[in-house]
């Protein structure tokens, strides 16, 4: 993507290139391949404070919206069989009441959200029904084993209306992180205005890393100061950093 707001392909054969997308209003971010690379979901601005996710599928060059324009989409992430697609949006409108004076504010606007590739694929907050025997040792390191990379099917018509919110509170979040029955997110937190020294302005406090866990419904705390988090390429180690404290790199085996 580059300063032309323009999405752009290289033939690593041929060296040729071409233009996939542009944006109006800013340049492309958050480009993130599919499991099967045959696919790209990226962040693009059709005005300035309105941005959605978009899908194009790399070889044929066909685009296909799958969020619709209300307000901030940001930080796509495929699900590792396929099935998913999730991002951070701010399209909620539950207002906050002012502590001095009558007025509504919109301080805490964002959360995750998922859509669901295709029109088969349920919701990923209703458990399928478990059966009444534990799985034994040798069948969860069965699980645990490198998984075959998905083929990703896109049923694209009526994607839009496939969007689900996760049951969390809203919040000021940044990135996710998607794994296998799991998916990784960034919180920050929400903090008024107050007098500061210069040289203190521009830092602000670090995130907290947060795990959805999809078999348990459940969510947890993975760990503390926290600012931005890098996947391994086989989807079981993230890197964690923080810029705050500006402490080494923190290994975390997910």
């Amino acid at each position: 993507a580059n300063h032309r707001h323009e999405l752009c392909a290289i033939d690593l054969e041929d060296g040729k290139v071409r233009t996939l997308d542009t944006s109006p209003a800013r340049r492309v971010t958050d480009l993130a391949y599919s499991p099967d690379g045959r696919f790209v979901a990226y962040v693009w601005w059709p005005a300035n404070g309105t941005s959605i996710v978009r899908i194009v599928k790399v070889r044929s060059g066909k685009i296909h919206d799958v969020t619709t324009a209300l307000r901030i989409d940001q930080s796509p992430a495929w699900d590792p069989e396929g099935k998913y697609l999730y991002f951070i949006s701010t399209r909620d409108f539950n207002p906050v009441y002012d502590a001095l004076q009558f007025e509504l504010s919109f301080p805490q606007a964002g959360r995750p959200f998922v859509v669901t590739l295709r029109d088969d694929v349920p919701s990923p907050f209703v458990p399928p029904p478990k059966p009444v025997h534990r799985t034994h040792d040798h069948e969860r390191d069965d699980r645990q084993k490198p998984q075959k990379i998905a083929d990703v099917d896109i049923d694209f018509e009526g994607i839009t209306g496939r969007v689900l919110g996760f049951p969390v509170d809203e919040g000021e979040y940044e990135q996710i992180v998607a794994l296998h029955e799991r998916v990784l997110f960034t919180r920050f937190p929400l903090k008024g205005i107050k007098p500061t020294r210069r040289e203190d302005r521009e830092e602000r406090d670090s995130g907290t890393l947060l795990a959805y866990d999809f078999e348990q419904q459940r969510l947890a705390t993975i760990a503390h100061e926290c600012d931005e988090v890098e996947l391994s390429a086989d989807g079981r180690t993230v890197i964690s950093v923080s810029y705050t404290h500006l402490t080494l790199p923190t290994i975390l085996r997910v």
